[in-house]
């Protein structure tokens, strides 16, 4: 059965990653700021975006854990109780394809995708431009951990929250159930699960305001709860959840290069343009227009999501996984409100902070195309020196 004709990273594979995200980003950039949204959701312009986007982030072969996740697939044991690196959930679908990587990848990542679509859908917005910044911006990031499956099913569960479906019992069955999955594919949803409930408190300019001033009490003890959950095993009473929170918070060897900061710079910088963005939209001018209370509803996660991360940067660890792993779940609701806050930017040019909008949303998109470019580069440097 066809597979990746190829078991490890190569010139040859960062060439082809650059090709596919070079050609694909120049092709839709002008297309996508001169959008047509006579179709909210997107499904009736241009429907070949979808399945160009689908094909690149399941062959986007640019990070090094594509290969990893390679090796567990083809190599997986399906002996009873054997030791595996996954999520139990993963054993089943590895068995369905017969280690097949590239069906893996399509059942995985390209669910994610379809998910994705899906959530853009139930929030009216238009799926093409989104699309757009998803590979723009975050091609690199969306394609490379099996935790994108479990942020699409987090998200779309989320959606039935932030929009009640018109039956709001099973909508909200759907939901639950979707979130759950989403626990399945990978632990770290979590810390998603622990958001939904911002859900259900008020977000304006005095509830962040008040939010700003209480900032040094809850990292304060949100310090002192997670040291505590570090030193003793017994509060969470999940053996491995303990253990991935220790291997977590070990020490690492973090090379200080003009090469990392860079590209950490512009890995962080997405998420809090994108903030940035939701913030002066939604918080600065609430009152000056009129937006979807779905897509709002969609920013709060997004904040406590942001914001839980970067406690993290105040907890004296040895390494800075959690904070990016969770910085990392923000990216599918800022695809979405970023998307949703660009189709206003082109209806209605008359709201005064339009122009400065204007500016972070250009930068936004600069700065994500320069992160993948970054991080492709020098997959390409560093597989050029062991030609």
């Amino acid at each position: 059965m066809l597979d990746f004709p190829f078991e490890e990273s190569s010139f040859n594979t960062s060439i082809y990653c650059l090709i596919i995200y070079s050609a694909f980003v120049l092709y839709n950039f002008r297309s996508s700021r001169r959008s047509n949204y006579n179709d909210d959701s997107g499904f009736s312009v241009d429907k070949k975006i979808k399945w160009i986007v689908g094909f690149i982030i399941v062959t986007f072969c640019v990070q090094g854990d594509f290969f990893h996740y390679m090796d567990r697939v083809h190599n997986y044991d399906f002996t009873p109780g054997s030791f595996q690196a996954m999520e139990t959930i993963y054993g089943p679908i590895i068995q369905l394809v017969q280690r097949n990587y590239l069906l893996f990848r399509v059942i995985v990542w390209g669910g994610a995708y379809l998910l994705f679509i899906m959530t853009c859908n139930r929030f009216n917005v238009n799926i093409n431009n989104a699309s757009f910044i998803l590979i723009a911006c975050f091609a690199v990031t969306f394609s490379y951990a099996r935790a994108t499956m479990a942020m699409a099913c987090y998200f779309y569960g989320l959606s039935f929250f932030c929009k009640p479906y018109k039956n709001k019992l099973l909508g909200y069955i759907l939901g639950i159930s979707m979130i759950y999955l989403s626990y399945m594919f990978h632990q770290s949803a979590l810390f998603l699960i622990l958001m939904t409930v911002l859900l259900f408190i008020p977000l304006n300019r005095l509830t962040f305001s008040l939010l700003l001033i209480s900032l040094p009490i809850i990292i304060y003890y949100a310090r002192n709860y997670f040291q505590l959950l570090l030193l003793d095993d017994t509060i969470l009473e999940n053996d491995e959840l303990n253990s991935k929170l220790e291997s977590y918070s070990m020490k690492e060897s973090i090379e200080s290069t003009t090469r990392k900061i860079l590209m950490d710079g512009f890995n962080y910088a997405r998420f809090y343009l994108g903030l940035i963005v939701g913030l002066i939209a939604f918080i600065i001018n609430q009152k000056k227009w009129q937006y979807s209370t779905a897509i709002f509803r969609l920013f709060k996660i997004t904040l406590g999501i942001i914001l839980g991360a970067t406690f993290f940067l105040f907890f004296d660890l040895e390494n800075q996984i959690f904070f990016y792993r969770f910085l990392n779940m923000s990216m599918i609701p800022i695809i979405i409100f970023v998307t949703y806050i660009w189709k206003y930017k082109f209806e209605d040019k008359s709201l005064s902070f339009w122009r400065l909008e204007t500016f972070l949303l250009n930068l936004f998109i600069l700065v994500g195309i320069a992160q993948n470019l970054v991080f492709i580069f020098y997959g390409i440097y560093l597989n050029n020196l062991n030609v």
